[in-house]
This record gives C-alpha cells, structure tokens and sequence, in this order.
C-alpha cells in the first residue's frame, strides 16, 4: 500500500511539471493561455490525440516556427489537421512523432527539403500527397521539388488547408477505438486537474519549501561528512 501511494504521489508530481512546463511555453506564444488551453483540449479530443502530445507540437510549432502561421488558431488547426493525418495514414506513435518533429523543423527553417521530406513521406503521406495536389505535381515531381527547396512552410500550410475537407471527411470513416476513448478520458483527468497541479507546483517554488529543502541538503551534507570521517 505504502509503494502504491508512494507511485500515485510521483505520477502526480510528474503530472504537475509536465502542466507547469506546457503552461509555461504556452505564455510564451499567447497572451491568453488559458484560452489556448482550453482550444487544444478540443482539438485534441476532435483528432483522437493526447492533450499533452498536442500542446507540446502547438508549443513548439508557436515558438520555433511563429513566422508560418498569423494566430494561434491556425497553429492549432495545423496541429489538429496534422494529427488526423497520420491516423488516417496508420502512424504509430513513433511514426507520428518523427514526422511531426519534421514538419515542424520545415516550418521553422520554411523548407520542406532532403530528410524532413523523406521523413513526411515515409510516416505522413497523406500530408505528401496534399501538398502534391495543392501544387499539381505527381510525387516524383514533388520529390525534385524539395531537393529545390520550392516547397515553402506556406505551401505546407496552404496544402494542408486546403485538404482539410478531405481529411476530416476520411478521418470520420475510421471507427473510435478503446484506445481514442482512454486516450480521451486522460486527457480529461489532466486538464479537470489543472487548478491542483498548479497548486503543487506553486509549493515547489515557495520560499517556505526551498528552506526546508536547503535545511534537508545540509542535514545530508553533515551525514556524508561523518561518514567519511568514521
């Protein structure tokens, strides 16, 4: 009982810096936060991800790449659109990971060239053959295209608008799973959450817990110095 309560209370610390940490980048690229929060839980939830996956790829996407999207919104509508993407494509979770790691190294550097592109390829193609639609070419042709460096962050973004209908109306086709549904109900414990891991974190950074964690290191100075000393 004791090692079991003593997990639950490291998830919860856990839980609470990973809010701190997504709270903190997500001031960086809104000045209204909580508002920005409470968007990403929808679109999270709408694409079947994670709330923490999805606001980690707006959190980036706004801070490494805020040069490709005029508001907030559209990185959100990227990131949901994106997500769809690689479901209707059958990414696994490392799959969906490198290739958003990917898009959003394209979006930052505004290419979409060499091993980003192969990345895309390989893990989103769905996202490839939007922007080969968008700019009428076959795939060979796209591929010659990013060793140009002609597939610009705003044809990314373009593309990818402009096949929203089609992916959304694809995505409806595939059925919930348990694993969406356990995915989504996560999501709601973390963000119904949200007011008490703020609250923990506060402690973290109180003057009052930095001094006993100050007496606690010099009180396990004292021991190790008697030690060496016996």
């Amino acid at each position: 009982a004791a090692m079991a309560a003593a997990f639950s209370i490291k998830k919860i610390i856990d839980a609470s810096d990973q809010n701190a940490q997504i709270t903190a980048r997500l001031n960086l690229i809104s000045d209204d936060p909580e508002i920005l929060k409470k968007q990403i839980y929808a679109s999270a939830n709408d694409a079947r991800m994670a709330y923490t996956d999805t606001a980690a790829s707006v959190a980036k996407l706004g801070l490494l790449a805020k040069d490709a999207f005029n508001n907030t919104d559209e990185i959100v509508q990227f990131t949901n659109l994106t997500g769809k993407a690689f479901k209707i494509s059958g990414a696994g979770i490392q799959e969906s990971s490198a290739a958003m790691h990917q898009l959003t190294q394209a979006m930052s550097s505004g290419r979409l060239q060499g091993d980003e592109f192969v990345s895309v390829l390989e893990n989103a193609p769905m996202v490839a053959q939007a922007i080969a639609k968008y700019m009428g070419a076959s795939m060979g042709e796209l591929k010659q295209m990013s060793s140009d460096g002609k597939i610009t962050s705003d044809i990314i973004k373009a593309a990818l608008f402009s096949a929203a209908d089609d992916i959304n109306a694809k995505f409806g086709t595939i059925p919930l799973t348990w694993s969406d549904i356990w995915t989504q109900m996560k999501s709601y414990a973390f963000m119904a959450s949200d007011g008490i891991l703020k609250k923990i974190n506060e402690l973290a950074n109180t003057q009052t817990f930095q001094n006993m964690l100050n007496s606690a290191k010099q009180g396990f100075s004292v021991l190790i110095n008697l030690h060496s000393s016996i």
